[in-house]
């Protein structure tokens, strides 16, 4: 009885140290890499700027609605029914044409959504095939990104791999 006793105990203990496969994981603060990268930094100035010109643009838009605003209640009571129908319409159509420029702009799918993902889509490419290579290489099961993770409550730096990404980028 001791021997079959001995013998189940052995053979969970031996599957129990089967079932422990040595998954490696790692950590990485891709935020980091990416403000290390210029092609990064020079999207984002390109994109910053284009975004400043776009609401200068607007801004000058709507102080031209606003002026013609004004203008039209300053002569409001002086001008006939059809003349002032005709300023209130000019105006309506002003901010709506606004509106419309500021949603093609910057709306979900606007052209500034756009630019963004067309400029920085090949650098993050590029991050993600240096992490994968680097899993691969290393034999790595599981890598994650701790740049923007709340719920992250504690991780070991021994584990960290953002400066052997930034070393295989040529960073």
């Amino acid at each position: 009885m001791k021997k079959l006793i001995y013998s189940i105990s052995f053979i969970f203990f031996s599957m129990g140290l089967m079932a422990q496969t040595t998954t490696k994981i790692a950590f990485v603060d891709t935020q980091v890499i990416l403000e290390a990268m210029p092609a990064y930094q020079n999207a984002i100035t390109q994109i910053d700027n284009l975004s400043a010109q776009w609401e200068t643009e607007l801004e000058q838009k709507y102080l031209e609605i606003d002026q013609m605003y004004k203008k039209y209640q300053a002569e409001a009571y002086l001008l006939p029914q059809n003349e002032k129908t005709k300023r209130e319409n000019e105006i309506i159509e002003a901010e709506k044409a606004a509106k419309e420029l500021q949603k093609k702009y910057f709306g979900p799918d606007g052209d500034l959504f756009q630019r963004r993902k067309a400029l920085l889509q090949p650098i993050q490419n590029q991050l993600y095939q240096a992490i994968n290579d680097y899993a691969d290489a290393n034999r790595i099961g599981a890598i994650f990104d701790i740049s923007n993770n709340t719920a992250l409550l504690f991780y070991d730096t021994k584990l960290d791999i953002t400066n052997d990404i930034k070393k295989s980028l040529g960073l």
